[in-house]
């Protein structure tokens, strides 16, 4: 994952295929970039953990978040509504 990671923060978005088809299915104002870009690891349901897990869990999150972040489904479920969220505020004011 870290080589891939490093490969594509070196595209250019204005002469990259991938940067223009992302760029077709965002609204006008909005300019697609790599900035630091980082992988998501998903690793099981927070809820089914026992205590030990959870330690271990939390050990190897940030043993690789300079690499990838690494949560479970129900962070990245939160996550996502939080980022809908701030969508909505954004488009209130536009």
């Amino acid at each position: 994952m870290e080589k891939y990671l490093v490969c594509l923060n070196k595209l250019d978005p204005d002469k990259n295929e991938f940067f223009s088809i992302l760029q077709n299915s965002l609204p006008p104002n909005i300019k697609p970039i790599a900035l630091n870009p980082q992988g998501i690891l998903l690793l099981g349901r927070s809820n089914q953990f026992n205590n030990q897990q959870r330690h271990d869990f939390e050990l190897i999150k940030r043993q690789y978040k300079h690499i990838t972040d690494i949560m479970t489904y129900d962070d990245l479920v939160i996550r996502l509504e939080n980022i809908i969220y701030s969508l909505k505020l954004r488009l209130k004011k536009d």
